[in-house]
């Protein structure tokens, strides 16, 4: 046997030393009878409790004041867009940041398919249209 199969040697220990389990199955009975349900019923409530309206307002804010910063230090051509556990309110307050997205409209990228196509096309042979798309196809090569 590997010696770096920790979780096997740590199993035959346990079946050496209580080869029937019954000092396991004893201590988690054990364990729990000692749960006050009152205690776990508050912790549930607690770690269920969404964060406050206002506080995640203010995250909301900061990232439209980053929006703000980047617009007027010169980014243009661009669009923003909001993502993570902010927007679907599933945050941890003091934990989480909001994800802004800013996506780039400086670029674009023709369908080159469907201009191949139309190049091909028996109905456009000859036309105008041929013309200016074999224009458009010689620039982007």
């Amino acid at each position: 046997m590997p010696q770096n199969n920790y979780h096997q040697l740590t199993n035959n220990v346990r079946s050496m030393i209580d080869p029937e389990r019954i000092m396991l199955e004893k201590s988690i009975q054990e364990d729990l009878s000692s749960i006050r349900y009152s205690d776990v019923v508050e912790y549930v409530r607690f770690a269920m409790n969404g964060v406050d309206p206002a506080y995640t307002q203010k995250t909301k804010d900061a990232g439209e004041n980053v929006k703000t910063h980047l617009t007027n230090g010169g980014l243009s051509d661009a669009s923003f867009r909001y993502q993570g556990s902010v927007m679907t309110n599933t945050h941890i307050k003091g934990y989480s940041d909001i994800d802004l997205l800013t996506i780039s409209e400086k670029f674009y990228q023709y369908d080159f398919w469907d201009v191949r196509s139309l190049l091909n096309d028996s109905i456009n042979n000859g036309s105008m249209i041929q013309a200016k798309l074999k224009k458009l196809d010689m620039k982007t090569s």
